[in-house]
């Protein structure tokens, strides 16, 4: 199995859908086949780290 690479554009389309609110995180996970790790992964980089932890 290999490891998915994303691209900035689509890891922060992702947690603005997910910030918004108008979808629930299973929703989100569906749509844009992304696991709740990663997303929370995503989501402490950026808190932390800015735009430069991606």
């Amino acid at each position: 199995m290999f490891k998915r690479v994303f691209i900035f554009i689509f890891k922060l389309e992702v947690l603005k859908v997910c910030e918004d609110g108008f979808y629930i995180l299973l929703e989100i996970m569906k749509k844009y086949k992304v696991s709740k790790s990663v997303i929370k992964d995503w989501k402490y980089k950026l808190d932390i780290y800015g735009v430069l932890g991606f």
